[in-house]
């Protein structure tokens, strides 16, 4: 057994599928060339140090999927893992904005942090994020 890249549900060793979000297991596409080149023309418009981290993420990533999380999900807030994805295919959140741990279980809101209690399926203050709670300059 182990994780869907997707969802993280438990799936056999030799399963095409995961069963519960659909996921192709057998297609996860690896970092290109191509992607390489493309991601290191983006962080050279970067800050000195804002692009070391890009570099460092980006190399340390074994897939583009594993990337755009460390990017737009983060690290686990409750446990500070790095095995995250966000939950836009998964069948009880269907949220890209929703990420998910796939270490300790707990599921977040990625705009303002906010981890859902048990049976919450959305963020409760979904539609009325501030710039302030996204810690960016709407500029």
């Amino acid at each position: 057994m182990h994780a869907c890249w997707n969802c993280g549900e438990e799936v056999p060793e030799d399963a095409k599928v995961c069963r519960r979000c659909e996921a192709d297991l057998k297609n996860v596409p690896p970092i290109t060339d191509e992607d390489r080149e493309a991601v290191g023309a983006f962080v050279d418009l970067l800050p000195e140090e804002a692009r070391d981290a890009m570099r460092e993420l980006f190399e340390n990533s074994d897939t583009a999927e594993d990337f755009v999380n460390a990017i737009m999900v983060g690290s686990c807030p409750a446990c500070g893992g790095e095995n995250v994805g966000d939950c836009e295919k998964d069948p009880d959140y269907n949220d890209i904005t929703l990420g998910r741990c796939f270490d300790c279980g707990t599921v977040w809101c990625t705009d303002c942090e906010y981890v859902l209690k048990k049976g919450e399926t959305v963020c409760p203050n979904d539609g009325q994020h501030t710039w302030d709670d996204l810690d960016l300059d709407p500029e």
